[in-house]
């Protein structure tokens, strides 16, 4: 989206840097990085709340390994939202659209980042760690 702004180079000289893929890339982290830090209380808080926390073993199961990871009950699995979230909202806005090589490693990425979701619900579904 952001790539376009370069045909107004015309009219006013600074708009020709969003041709240069070097200037999108580092803007688009610096995005993904500003998305992350804005909204990532908001998504752990969410994911908090819908419970979906790694399930523990009981200490008749692991023994020492129980105490020792105690401590991450509850603790959200689902993190792997926020990066993959923001990333992508970053990548659609300083890509170029008319490249079918982004299109595909964006859907790439929401596939792969799909596949653990589905894996984790049904291990939490059957409370296995």
């Amino acid at each position: 989206m952001m790539y376009y702004l370069h045909r107004l180079s015309d009219q006013f000289g600074g708009f020709n840097v969003f041709f240069y893929v070097t200037f999108r890339a580092v803007a688009a982290a610096i995005t993904a990085f500003v998305l992350s830090l804005l909204f990532g209380n908001y998504v752990i808080r969410i994911l908090t709340a819908l419970k979906l926390g790694q399930p523990i073993r009981a200490k008749e199961e692991v023994h020492r390994l129980a105490d020792l990871h105690g401590g991450k009950q509850g603790t959200p699995t689902m993190g792997g939202v926020l990066i993959i979230g923001t990333v992508f909202i970053a990548s659609f806005l300083w890509a170029r659209p008319d490249n079918r090589f982004v299109w595909l490693v964006l859907f790439a990425m929401l596939y792969l980042g799909v596949s653990p979701t589905i894996t984790s619900r049904l291990r939490r579904k059957n409370q296995t760690a």
